[in-house]
């Protein structure tokens, strides 16, 4: 009797256990699946959503951890972004100071000249004059040069031969 009251009871406790067990496990399993969602948005570079988990346990400490990686990673991915368009703008000013400025003064001290000696002698201010206007030319390229540079070039998965037609046709236009 008590062999068979105690194999009735380990029977008993045995399947109220699995059921519990299957129970938790699907739970965690759910809430698992409910996690792995935003890590899933991170690794595709979507830092803007973060898990909502509150059940005060071990895996919610985990998950507040993640959240606080992820902000971390937005905030670094703003400053290297920050970062780049710095550099990218010095990089324009140095450009611009190097080719362009540069030009333009050349062509004004050439149009000062031609201003100076258009009285006593004309053709040697005509001489001036042209050098000038071809120095504006020059700017003007390194100028249309530089906007180039600052537009995108998103070409890809587009159909080729129409933004070809369409870069000729804004070239012809220049």
């Amino acid at each position: 009797l008590a062999i068979r009251s105690f194999l009735i009871f380990l029977l008993g406790a045995g399947i109220i256990g699995a059921v519990f067990g299957g129970l938790s496990a699907h739970g965690l399993v759910k809430r698992f699946k409910r996690i792995s969602v935003a890590p899933d948005l991170w690794s595709a570079g979507d830092f803007s959503t973060f898990i909502d988990d509150r059940k005060g346990d071990e895996i919610s400490s985990f998950v507040q951890r993640l959240n606080n990686m992820a902000k971390q990673l937005q905030e670094l991915l703003r400053k290297r972004q920050e970062m780049a368009v710095s550099e990218e703008r010095n990089r324009l000013a140095r450009d611009l100071h190097d080719s362009a400025k540069q030009m333009a003064l050349a062509a004004s001290f050439q149009l000062g000249t031609a201003l100076t000696l258009y009285d006593s002698d004309p053709q040697i201010a005509k001489k001036h004059l042209v050098e000038a206007d071809a120095l504006v030319d020059s700017v003007r390229n390194e100028l249309t040069n530089l906007v180039h540079e600052l537009r995108s070039q998103q070409v890809d998965g587009q159909d080729f031969p129409k933004n070809f037609k369409e870069y000729v046709v804004d070239w012809a236009h220049r």
